[in-house]
């Protein structure tokens, strides 16, 4: 088990890249333990809304991940692995 979610914060126009990020998501070679969605529907702000995700997670990590942007395929096992490996408190990675 991954022991991370993914969060990402998201609004309804933006459907089908959504769609495309959760797709990198499911496609990645460690598969996190949960995806949080979560839609600004009261237009509050990607802040906000981050928050609000953010505050469903039960894992001891998470990856926060923009409706628009993609991960690559081994990103959350190299994080994990990075994070584990260094003993570190935090590691982040790039998106595209």
């Amino acid at each position: 088990m991954s022991n991370i979610s993914v969060i990402i914060p998201t609004i309804p126009p933006r459907h089908s890249t959504l769609l495309r990020a959760i797709k990198s998501v499911m496609d990645q070679t460690l598969p996190p333990t949960a995806i949080i969605i979560e839609s600004d529907l009261n237009k509050e702000g990607a802040a906000i809304t981050r928050q609000r995700a953010l505050e469903k997670v039960t894992t001891d990590y998470y990856l926060p991940l923009d409706d628009d942007d993609t991960l690559k395929p081994n990103a959350i096992e190299l994080l994990l692995n990075t994070l584990h490996n260094t003993e570190s408190d935090y590691v982040y990675g790039h998106y595209d």
